[in-house]
């Protein structure tokens, strides 16, 4: 047995005998990545979004992100098809209004679906590594591979389902992604402007940038 300490959540592996476990898991979830319609609930450890839950669902490459900006629940809404890059709307539930972005203000900003789905949809051709894990008083199942680059990406299920990630990079720093549900069952409503919110128009901006 090979054990491994994590400082910040207390974390502790140790590794399976061979013929113990197998690694399909993150096979599993591949597909619902990459069939394109997927919706995911999380958190994760970056200092800017802190501790604030974020929603994204993906459906017919139309994109919706709910989250909190300043205190206020707001909700970001991309819909392809329409545009040279598709139209993003930012909707502001606290008001009851919502806001086309201009496209020049948008044009730093990807807001590409293969990017977003990223690294959790993408093939995988290296040997995953399946060990047992407990953190928080609990025994999870970790399957992990090492990239070209280096960066060690760990997924961690309860069971058989995802309830986290992290990507080690060689310097040891950690980026986790703390994942409360995910589901391939997306409601259309989630990527319509409510017929109630007023209308701000924002087109002034575009002499800002």
């Amino acid at each position: 047995e090979q054990s491994t300490t994590k400082k910040n959540d207390q974390t502790t592996t140790k590794k399976s005998g061979e013929g113990e476990l197998t690694a399909y898991r993150i096979q599993k979830y591949q597909k619902i990545f990459a069939g394109g319609t997927f919706l995911m609930e999380f958190t994760t450890n970056d200092e800017d979004f802190g501790d604030v839950p974020i929603t994204m669902a993906i459906k017919n490459n139309n994109i919706y992100i709910k989250t909190k900006i300043q205190s206020m629940d707001c909700k970001m809404l991309y819909k392809s098809g329409t545009g040279k890059n598709g139209t993003t709307y930012l909707i502001i539930d606290d008001f009851k209004k919502y806001c086309k972005m201009p496209e020049d203000l948008m044009s730093g900003e990807d807001m590409d679906v293969s990017n977003l789905v990223g690294k959790f949809g993408k093939e995988i051709n290296k040997k995953i590594t399946v060990s047992k894990v407990s953190t928080s008083g609990k025994t999870l199942i970790c399957e992990s591979y090492v990239s070209d680059d280096g960066t060690t990406s760990k997924y961690y299920f309860d069971n058989d389902t995802l309830v986290r990630r992290d990507d080690v990079a060689k310097d040891g720093t950690v980026t986790s992604t703390f994942i409360s549900r995910i589901t391939s069952d997306v409601p259309d409503e989630l990527f319509e402007i409510p017929k109630n919110y007023g209308y701000l128009n924002l087109s002034f901006l575009s002499g800002l940038t």
